[in-house]
């Protein structure tokens, strides 16, 4: 098994499809995804415009990637991304 998996690896199709492999990513990626969070604006009301900085200033770290998603406008992340955050704020009613 492992004989055969060696060969297979170094055969450079099998190598260029492993490097593209969404499931192989480099160690900056993966923590780049730990330390992903969103916030996801449910309220639309003017008076609330801007409130978001509100959570990431409270909750936010350095290092951590915040991202802003306005629901009422039918901004939403990606659902094949949502195990990528590590949290998410969801605001409004």
């Amino acid at each position: 098994m492992r004989s055969t998996l060696r060969r297979h690896v170094a055969c450079p199709e099998v190598r260029q499809r492993v490097a593209q492999s969404t499931v192989v990513r480099s160690c900056a990626a993966m923590a780049a995804e730990r330390n992903r969070f969103a916030v996801l604006d449910c309220e639309d009301a003017a008076k609330w415009v801007g409130h978001e900085s509100v959570w990431v200033a409270a909750y936010g770290r350095p290092g951590e990637h915040w991202e802003h998603f306005r629901a009422w406008a039918h901004e939403l992340p990606d659902l094949a991304e949502l195990d990528t955050y590590q949290g998410m704020v969801i605001t409004g009613r």
